[in-house]
């Protein structure tokens, strides 16, 4: 049978973080990072325990996923011993499409399934929502059904996973409005995504923020006209302060430190603005190539230019 391939875009949320779960527009931004599957078949034989084997692959191309999976009575081998709670996540995903589709696996065929993600996974460009777009395309699934059930949140990294432009995106109750911009700043040779050394746990933090009262509707509206006015914005000066601005309502309304205050106090040649869930993964910088050093002198070494980072 025909080889399937399947591949879906990494993630970053440049606006509206926490607050995209209350509705409001975004901005987030493709990467030319991300993920893919490629699925072989061939009949069953009367030999074959599972229908399904899955091996999953890390940037630098080593194994860390070998699992057999029989879909009719969700019995698994974990072949390389893999971490257990990814093995059963895995399965959890996969039994997940047979509650949405109840047709989805045919036992009939041994499917060989292989990922490759281009990006560590401690990044946090999108390993989860990235499988997730994958698993649905191969399945032809709904892949916001599947993410919703599967992980919660906004799912505008599944937005990011099926389209090659930057977005403005809002959740509207079961809505998911996605519009595509280009956003390619002039002054782009001017902006770095700085990683932080660690990975925050995006499920975590939406736990936590889901605990807060909602944010005042001035705040919510003002962080929804920022998402839409940095598509236009003409200078460095402006779209720095735009995401200054950003920041402090962020921190308003979620009573976190900005990254700026907790970590790059200190920094002059430019700001610092938080992605996504704030404590971890990379951040934004401004600022000339020269004063990236700043950031390496720090133990900061993974600094990657906007042109080699945004589709």
């Amino acid at each position: 049978m025909e080889q399937q391939k399947y591949y879906s875009n990494g993630k970053l949320l440049l606006t509206a973080e926490y607050l995209v779960l209350n509705k409001a527009f975004a901005l987030a931004l493709p990467t030319k990072y991300g993920q893919s599957m490629e699925v072989d078949s061939r009949v069953m034989t009367k030999d074959d325990k599972y229908n399904l084997n899955w091996k999953s692959y890390n940037s630098e191309d080593n194994l860390w996923l070998d699992i057999s999976i029989n879909t009719d009575s969700w019995k698994y081998s974990n072949n390389n011993n893999s971490k257990p709670e990814i093995v059963v996540k895995l399965v959890e995903i996969l039994k997940t499409c047979q509650v949405i589709e109840i047709n989805c696996f045919d036992t009939s065929i041994r499917q060989n399934i292989v990922t490759r993600t281009s990006f560590p996974q401690d990044w946090g460009l999108g390993s989860s929502s990235t499988l997730i777009n994958n698993i649905a395309s191969w399945l032809s699934l709904n892949p916001y059904l599947l993410n919703i059930k599967c992980f919660g949140g906004s799912c505008y990294d599944i937005a990011c996973a099926i389209t090659n432009n930057p977005i403005i995106y809002r959740k509207y109750d079961d809505k998911y409005e996605v519009e595509d911009y280009n956003f390619s700043p002039k002054f782009k040779d001017m902006i770095f995504f700085v990683h932080l050394n660690k990975k925050q746990n995006s499920r975590d933090s939406i736990n936590k923020y889901n605990q807060n009262e909602d944010p005042k509707q001035s705040i919510y509206k003002r962080v929804s006209s920022i998402s839409y006015e940095l598509l236009d914005v003409e200078t460095l000066q402006e779209f720095e302060e735009l995401l200054t601005q950003h920041e402090a309502l962020i921190s308003e309304a979620t009573g976190l430190t900005t990254v700026t205050e907790l970590l790059f106090a200190d920094y002059s040649k430019g700001i610092c603005k938080s992605l996504g869930a704030w404590g971890g993964d990379f951040i934004l910088v401004t600022g000339k190539p020269e004063d990236m050093s700043y950031f390496k002198d720090k133990g900061y070494n993974t600094i990657i230019p906007f042109s080699d980072m945004i589709l």
